[in-house]
Parts: C-alpha cells; structure tokens; sequence
C-alpha cells in the first residue's frame, strides 16, 4: 500500500519503479522472410512465465492470461499444443548454460542477449519435441504507464484507471505521473529457434486509485481481467499484425 500526503489543492504526481523498464511502445518486430501465420497450422504455446515467475498476489490473472491465449489461437483455428511447466523448466535451466548463463561478466546484471538467446534455444529444444509449426512464448508483464489525470496510456493501448473517490468531496482532485499496468509479451520462434514476430499489447491497469481527504492510495485490483472483451482485445492486438487463420485443412 501506497500512501502520501495531498497539497492543498489535490494535486498528486506518482513516481514509481516497475519490477521491469518504463514502457517504452515498439509497434512490433517481425524477422525479415518470417513465415505467414497462415502458412502454420499448429502452434506450441509454452508455459506463461516459465523464464520469470509473477508475483504470488498475480497467479490467478496470470492462469486466466494463458487460458485466453490458447483459446484465442484455438479459435483462430491452429492446432494448439501445451507443455508442463515442470518439462519446459529443465530446458530453461540447460539453455541457460548452453549460453554460457545469464548474467554479464562485467556488470554481474542480467545480460539481456543472453536471455534472449536462453528464450530461443528452450523453444528450439520444445519443439524438438513436439510436431508443431512454431512455439509462442507468452509473458505477462508489469510495466510503467503515463496517466495524464483521466487516461492511462502504455504498450499502445489508452485505458481508464478505476478511481474511488468517495472519501473526498474536493472537485479538484486528480492524479498525474506513472502508474503500474500489466501487458502481455507475445514472442514466436520458428522450429530453428529464430525469433519471427514479437509484439508487447497493454492490457489493463493493475491498481485502482483510492483518494480521502488529505491522502490517496494504490490499492491492488482484485478483479484483474474479469473484463473477458477488453482481455481478448488485448491478446488480439499481442498477435496483431502476424497472425491470419490458417487455411481450412483438407483430407
């Protein structure tokens, strides 16, 4: 819980730190000659998270995330396969040491090539193992959003942040600076491992804003992704513009 004093006039600038870096928006990344999603027709979705364990407080959204992801591409008519966690994890721990770990020499912080080149061998090693086209590694994430007072924006998507302010009779109370949202990060490797689209879409904000007379507060939502629409949009957009039905099989 969050809490700080108010100025006179209700003013309120929130500052923060994401457990992961400010969203900053890239449309999407799609590897030149990749594949057309049309051109696939069966898909391994791996395990959300199975490189960054969420906070406990977020398993039950993260469980409602994943089901919404396989249900999307089921729908969109891909033959959809899953693996446990308990097999994809042996794989992360030897693809970490394939590149030799995860952490830079010279700093001791995570080296971010080497993570991703971790990522890519687990999904070159899952599909080894399993007849699909491709593997798509989903990510929920707890990113940092501009909220401007009555919109919060990130991850190219504007959304409105559940606000109580029942305590205060004050009309000019308002919120202004960084807030907490979640996204998803979608990333999909052909059989090689190389990475042929990856796109991070928002999702919604992660804490409502309660405000009294002389304090405000962030109070976690326990309601995340109860909005079954605005989290199929959500992941719709996270394959946007890669993904295309495959053609009807035929016999």
């Amino acid at each position: 819980m969050i809490r700080r004093s108010l100025p006179l006039l209700l003013v309120f600038v929130l500052f923060g730190s994401s457990p992961l870096a400010c969203a900053r928006f890239e449309p999407y990344t799609l590897a030149p000659n990749a594949p057309k999603s049309a051109e696939l027709r069966s898909l391994l979705v791996l395990p959300l998270n199975f490189d960054v364990a969420p906070s406990p407080r977020f398993v039950l959204g993260t469980e409602i995330l994943e089901a919404e992801v396989v249900r999307f591409l089921s729908e969109s008519g891909f033959d959809v396969y899953q693996m446990r966690l308990s097999a994809v994890a042996e794989d992360w721990r030897s693809s970490q040491q394939e590149v030799g770990g995860l952490e830079s020499t010279r700093r001791g912080k995570l080296d971010d090539e080497s993570y991703e080149s971790a990522r890519a061998a687990v999904a070159r090693r899952a599909l080894a193992r399993q007849p699909a086209d491709a593997a798509v590694v989903p990510t929920f994430l707890v990113r940092e959003a501009r909220y401007d007072g009555q919109k919060l924006t990130w991850d190219g998507v504007t959304r409105d942040v559940p606000l109580d302010m029942s305590g205060t009779t004050r009309a000019l109370a308002y919120v202004k600076g960084k807030l907490h949202a979640t996204s998803l990060r979608v990333t999909v490797y052909d059989r090689s491992g190389r990475k042929i689209f990856e796109r991070y879409a928002g999702l919604e904000p992660l804490t409502r804003i309660v405000v009294s007379q002389d304090h405000w507060r962030q109070e976690a939502r326990t309601d995340l992704f109860a909005d079954a629409p605005l989290l199929e949009s959500g992941v719709r957009m996270a394959f946007d513009p890669w993904l295309v039905a495959p053609p009807p099989a035929t016999d």
